[in-house]
């Protein structure tokens, strides 16, 4: 269960920076379990001062939504998301942000994985069957202290998001 998460894992064990499983996967290793198929993996983040781990990359491009297409050592092909920081603070907007130190988990078997609050205010500008189905399986994950984020996220951005009817009652 999650290879490709751990393949990718693997692969971004030297990595000299702060990285995480993001979009569908950060989902799956949240609940613990494969909840569909994923074309790709998805990772974000954030760009370290040393860029030398990135000459092995093959890029295969930009995706529709703006991130980085390589295709790693181990096959899998990666989306990669870079994250702005801001002193210790991972930064969505000016209005939007979390705290380095809180704004991740770690899976059973020890991967970094995006909040899956974080996660969903990604997705929230996509509306997809997938996404709207990632929604329902996470929403009786989240604890209050993460549908407030999402909430406060969700009125900053997209304030006419029917997500925002099932977090405010």
């Amino acid at each position: 269960m999650f290879e490709p998460c751990r393949n990718i894992g693997d692969w971004m064990r030297d990595f000299p920076g702060r990285w995480w499983v993001a979009g569908g996967w950060a989902v799956d290793l949240h609940i613990g379990e494969e909840t569909r198929h994923h074309h790709n993996v998805d990772i974000a983040l954030i760009e370290p001062e040393d860029s030398s781990f990135f000459r092995d990359w093959s890029p295969l491009g930009t995706s529709p939504s703006g991130s980085l297409r390589v295709l790693a050592p181990t096959g899998e092909e990666v989306n990669v998301w870079l994250q702005e920081q801001e002193k210790e603070r991972f930064r969505f907007s000016a209005a939007v942000h979390y705290d380095l130190s809180s704004m991740h988990l770690r899976s059973e078997n020890g991967l970094p994985y995006l909040n899956p609050e974080i996660v969903l205010l990604y997705k929230a500008f996509s509306d997809t069957e997938k996404n709207e189905a990632d929604f329902k399986l996470l929403y009786p994950h989240l604890n209050e202290h993460q549908k407030e984020w999402l909430k406060q996220g969700l009125m900053h951005h997209r304030p006419q998001h029917h997500w925002l009817i099932r977090l405010l009652y």
